[in-house]
């Protein structure tokens, strides 16, 4: 048992299942649970979502004793550690996402100025096409000049999980995207294995708030989250890089909350724009906001901005 007794839980309504010994308080619309902390082993995250979850309730928020917390993994970088890795002191980073269909579109935006290249999904060449991607990267080191980061999916079985993890370590590829079906316990577990970077994603859940989720990636040691742009303050406030999928218009405001963020741009979409442009202009408007300097008003000096925006009205 904690020296603090209780892991305090507020729920959305009134669970349908709780022990007997928990105190329950009614606030507003919320429901507060306190559970006897010998209900939980401190760091085992996956048998407290066993007594908090509830089918019938949405689990708002949760506050676990710094004994629990202490048990629980720690992430290997986090948002500091990211900037010092890939020499990012200040500004916000540049993301494309690509499915391994399309991976080799990754060099081109590291060329155009992304730092970071997500690649989703795993095909069944997945050592050879992790070799190729980290040649690319290499090349686009050698000629930019900039440290570059590919985020290889590794989503798989446990089974799969440790070879594609070992691939990964072998060829030097220093992070790893992991869907967050797989659990928090396998994430804990991938965290004890290596000291690569872990990324996953707040998806959208019955169970557990974006909240929640979010301090439970923080203990299970992730570093980076995909996630929507209101959830940025959330995630950082937990240590997680948020990678939101921001339009240009919307920088300027989410910089003025914060420069802790990923822009991330799907590599995917048709355009007419080539992904080089695109990536330069993404830069582009990150400069524009930084300097506060109105989007139009930069791109009449920055062609690659200039048509990237003129696309994006076309669109609308």
């Amino acid at each position: 048992m904690f020296p603090n007794k209780f892991v305090t839980a507020i729920y959305d309504r009134k669970p349908d299942a709780i022990s007997s010994d928990a105190q329950v308080t009614q606030h507003k619309n919320l429901v507060q649970v306190a559970y006897q902390s010998d209900l939980f082993v401190a760091g085992d995250i996956v048998n407290a979502l066993a007594t908090l979850s509830c089918e019938n309730a949405t689990l708002v928020s949760v506050e676990f004793p710094s004994q629990f917390i202490r048990g629980c993994a720690k992430s290997k970088l986090g948002i500091s550690g990211i900037r010092k890795f890939l020499n990012i002191l200040h500004r916000p980073f540049v993301c494309f996402s690509f499915t391994a269909e399309k991976s080799f579109d990754s060099s081109t935006s590291w060329f155009g100025g992304a730092d970071i290249v997500i690649s989703k999904g795993c095909n069944k060449n997945f050592d050879r096409t992790l070799t190729l991607r980290m040649q690319e990267q290499e090349k686009a080191q050698r000629i930019t000049g900039e440290r570059k980061l590919l985020v290889q999916d590794i989503t798989g079985s446990p089974n799969d999980l440790q070879k594609r993890i070992l691939a990964c370590e072998k060829r030097g590829c220093a992070a790893v995207f992991i869907h967050p079906t797989v659990g928090f316990g396998t994430l804990q577990w991938l965290r004890k294995m290596t000291d690569l970077i872990l990324v996953s994603s707040i998806e959208k859940s019955a169970v557990l708030s974006a909240e929640v989720q979010a301090l439970l990636f923080k203990l299970s040691g992730v570093d980076a989250v995909l996630c929507s742009n209101e959830l940025a303050p959330i995630c950082v406030e937990n240590n997680l890089l948020p990678i939101c999928s921001i339009q240009f218009q919307e920088l300027h405001s989410m910089i003025g909350q914060t420069h802790d963020f990923v822009m991330l741009q799907n590599g995917n979409l048709l355009s007419s724009v080539s992904i080089r442009t695109r990536a330069a202009a993404a830069r582009q408007a990150l400069a524009a906001g930084l300097h506060e300097i109105p989007l139009k008003e930069y791109a009449s000096v920055h062609y690659e901005l200039k048509d990237a925006l003129q696309e994006l009205s076309n669109t609308q």
